[in-house]
């Protein structure tokens, strides 16, 4: 969406990420060779190819987004999620920076921090409705 968003402004009349990814996410402390022996195995053998495909693609695509110009003068609304917020270790330090970094991105945007896990349109679809709401013209 954030790609989207940035490469036709004239198309898009708001925009509402959802626990959305930080550009950078798989950059820094994020990057996967960072992540805990555990994590690594786990995504090796129970994630499907198009899911590692995706994975794959997170830097090239982060880079584009921030490649091109912000998306501005439109609404933006960030709902993000608390819950992962207390968790510490080096690469949930790094994540939930990101997770606030977003913001900054997005200069005017509003962030929503959602008391839910990463799952808020199973756990919060409240959440997203007045979000959308909110950025529906009147």
């Amino acid at each position: 969406m954030q790609l989207f968003a940035r490469r036709y402004p004239d198309e898009v009349s708001a925009l509402v990420l959802v626990d959305s990814t930080h550009p950078e996410q798989l950059k820094g402390a994020g990057s996967s060779e960072n992540w805990p022996a555990w994590l690594r195995v786990l995504f090796a053998v129970a994630t499907s190819s198009a899911v590692k495909k995706e994975i794959n693609a997170i830097n090239v695509t982060g880079e584009e987004v921030l490649r091109l110009a912000t998306f501005t003068g439109k609404p933006v609304v960030i709902l993000s999620t608390l819950q992962p917020m207390k968790e510490k270790s080096t690469l949930a330090d790094d994540a939930n920076k990101k997770r606030k970094d977003i913001a900054r991105l997005y200069p005017g945007s509003k962030q929503i921090w959602v008391d839910s896990g990463h799952g808020i349109p199973l756990e919060k679809p409240e959440a997203i409705i007045s979000a959308i709401r909110e950025v529906l013209p009147q």
